[in-house]
């Protein structure tokens, strides 16, 4: 978990045009962290998880001030359903 992440910014990509910060969380549980953003009240619009080809779990969330902020976690380290 220790990874030293750097901040990337909109320019990265024309993709993400609208944004205006993109950052990158490794976190150990990405499908609890995207229940509690994804609850009503919690501002923004939060993206459901996917388990990627690189065996990552990964969602995303764009905070009402157009800031993206993606999570992740490697497979292996996210919690056994049960």
């Amino acid at each position: 978990m220790g990874r030293n992440v750097p901040q990337r910014t909109a320019a990265l990509s024309s993709r993400f045009a609208s944004v205006k910060k993109l950052d990158y969380l490794y976190v150990r549980d990405t499908d609890a962290i995207y229940q509690e953003w994804s609850r009503p009240g919690i501002g923004g619009r939060t993206s459901p998880v996917v388990t990627t080809d690189y065996e990552m779990r990964e969602g995303s969330q764009t905070d009402p001030d157009g800031n993206l902020i993606r999570f992740g976690s490697d497979i292996k380290e996210t919690p056994a359903e049960g």
